[in-house]
């Protein structure tokens, strides 16, 4: 089942998101039949959501990482639930919500305060960066670079 998640990732960031998405949803459907309820199904949800998001289905893709979010509350997985929050962000920053976007950014750092996940952390503080540069926040982004 993994191996369906190692194959649909990098299939997003070579601009094959038909076949990401087909992977991911192979994935699922192996994982659906064997009756696996671990943190597989969150991470393949993940993915189809990523490249359906790169197949501009952002509904569809909203769907995914709200199972995606399900599956990584339900197992306490603070890293999968801040990638998702990531994700999220991304598909709203798409839509031009960045109300909406930012919202999802500080759940996904709240989340990760104290568990020591520096690497993602960083992302998400990434994240918020360059959401303030897009919408002209450029004092807060000096400020924080102090």
């Amino acid at each position: 089942m993994l191996s369906y998640l190692h194959a649909a990732l990098p299939a997003y960031f070579l601009n094959q998101c038909d076949t990401g998405y087909r992977l991911a949803q192979k994935g699922l459907a192996l994982i659906n039949e064997m009756g696996i309820g671990d943190n597989q199904h969150g991470w393949l949800n993940y993915a189809a959501a990523l490249h359906l998001c790169g197949q501009n289905r952002l509904d569809q893709a909203l769907d995914h990482t709200q199972k995606a979010l399900e599956r990584f509350t339900h197992q306490a997985n603070y890293w999968g639930q801040a990638h998702v929050h990531d994700l999220i962000h991304f598909i709203r920053l798409k839509r031009k919500d960045f109300k909406a976007a930012e919202k999802s950014l500080e759940q996904g750092q709240t989340l990760l305060h104290g568990t020591g996940l520096g690497m993602t952390q960083g992302i998400l503080e990434t994240g918020m960066l360059g959401l303030w540069l897009e919408t002209g926040r450029f004092e807060a982004v000096l400020e924080k670079a102090d």
